[in-house]
């Protein structure tokens, strides 16, 4: 708005007819609402025992999980639990963005574990024509030293999603 505001007014209207077009492009990218859907399919994957998911968007099968049940394996209740919070933190990092031009390309994988109620071992991606594949191969359960997470000296502390809301610009690097 700033840059805007020094233009003359007609680069301000051309710029404004341009953004305006590109934020109709983008609205127009909105992806369909997921659908996740228990397959049935059983197999061992790492010596675990799972159960096959997958997840659609408007009938294209967009990625396929491998569920383990949390009991399954040792430290499977810890790292269920894990990969829940891990939704928790991109679904509200996805909502302080929802109002910005990129919220409609945004998707949270992770909002789908809690529906799941497992461990997945294995997951597919699939996007474009590529294909991705995880494996969780081990687990270890490991004492970490808290200052291993506190800011280095120098640094500030700052919530990511206050960051977003605020309009912060992420660092070029």
């Amino acid at each position: 708005e700033t840059q805007l505001e020094n233009a003359p007014p007609d680069q301000q209207r051309l710029m404004r007819q341009m953004m305006e077009g590109m934020m109709r492009q983008i609205k127009k990218q909105k992806k369909p609402p997921a659908k996740i859907t228990k397959v049935g399919d059983k197999k061992t994957i790492s010596k675990i025992p799972c159960e096959m998911w997958k997840v659609t968007r408007a009938d294209q099968i967009t990625r396929e999980y491998c569920v383990a049940k949390p009991n399954a394996f040792s430290e499977g209740e810890e790292l269920k639990t894990a990969f829940e919070e891990m939704g928790g933190f991109f679904g509200k990092l996805i909502e302080s963005v929802s109002r910005g031009p990129l919220a409609n390309m945004i998707d949270n994988p992770y909002s789908e574990f809690a529906k799941i109620g497992g461990v997945p071992i294995e997951t597919v991606q699939r996007d474009g024509g590529k294909t991705k594949r995880t494996i969780i191969k081990s687990v270890k359960s490991e004492k970490l030293e808290l200052a291993m997470f506190e800011a280095p000296e120098g640094f500030t502390k700052r919530s990511m999603t206050e960051g977003i809301r605020n309009g912060a610009q992420p660092p070029m690097g």
